[in-house]
């Protein structure tokens, strides 16, 4: 299950994640929303729907 369940990022093109040995983060390449924004998201103007591949 991936952490932050709820959030829009899990959704988005420009997420990536991060994990250590302790901690999972959730990236965003974007740029102009905060690198590692506070979790979870429920709305975002950089927002990206991932179209799924055919």
């Amino acid at each position: 299950m991936p952490p932050y369940p709820t959030s829009q990022c899990h959704q988005c093109v420009h997420k990536r994640d991060v994990q250590t040995a302790r901690s999972h983060f959730l990236m965003c390449q974007q740029g102009t929303p905060p690198k590692y924004p506070p979790q979870p998201v429920s709305g975002c103007a950089s927002f990206q729907a991932v179209t799924p591949s055919p």
